[in-house]
């Protein structure tokens, strides 16, 4: 008996019903955030995260080296070394190994993690950039960001380029943060907003990749 593919479709299952639990949230009794992000997106988000994949590709391809070396992270074993983001297993190992039924399987599912990013976005921005407001706040709390995603089994060359990503998108957050201030808004609005603001270019670029990897997957 496979215990490791066992645990694989467990983990599978579990990671499917989660995100449609938390798409349908988005799309229901979520609708006004997700909607709210999601209308923010302009040439300007786009623009950034074109900066960022960029930014990401040029940064996991210096590291290469550590990329082979590491590239289990701290769940590689469950998917036979080949780390990458929990999150994208189910759509990964239909698309690939599923045949037509597995393809049409992983774009359900992307779509169904399409319609819940902005929620995973803005929580993830209240937990690492809301409240950070000092220029001083950005080096430590992007390193931190980066460096937590190893736990969702990405590879560590990948963690140093979301660490990098991760300034960019606390620099849009502190910008905003500074111009709210300006125009005189409380700081807990100003707060919030910055959060959003982040959260946008966050989405964009997670987006960018949601996009890329169903490509790959119908194509591949």
């Amino acid at each position: 008996m496979d215990y490791s593919q066992i645990a694989l479709y467990l983990l599978g299952a579990a990671i499917t019903f989660f995100i449609v639990n938390r798409a349908m949230f988005a799309a229901l009794k979520g609708r006004i955030m997700t909607i709210g992000i999601w209308k923010r997106l302009g040439i300007r988000h786009l623009a950034v995260a074109l900066v960022c994949v960029y930014l990401f590709v040029e940064t996991v391809s210096a590291l290469y080296p550590m990329h082979a070396a590491f590239r289990f992270s701290l769940m590689g074993w469950l998917f036979g070394g080949d780390g990458y983001n929990v999150a994208f297993a189910p759509a990964i190992v239909a698309g690939e190994n599923g045949g037509a039924l597995g393809k049409v399987f992983a774009i359900a599912f992307l779509s169904a993690l399409t319609v819940a990013m902005p929620s995973f976005n803005v929580e993830e921005e209240k937990a690492f950039r809301q409240g950070k407001n000092l220029w001083n706040d950005i080096p430590i709390q992007s390193a931190v960001f980066g460096a937590i995603h190893i736990t969702a089994g990405v590879p560590v060359a990948i963690c140093v380029a979301l660490m990098l990503v991760g300034v960019i998108w606390h620099i849009a957050y502190k910008l905003r943060y500074d111009k709210m201030i300006r125009f005189g808004f409380e700081k807990e609005l100003a707060e919030l907003e910055a959060t959003f603001e982040s959260a946008a270019h966050h989405n964009a670029f997670n987006n960018l990749g949601l996009a890329t990897l169903a490509f790959f997957l119908i194509w591949k």
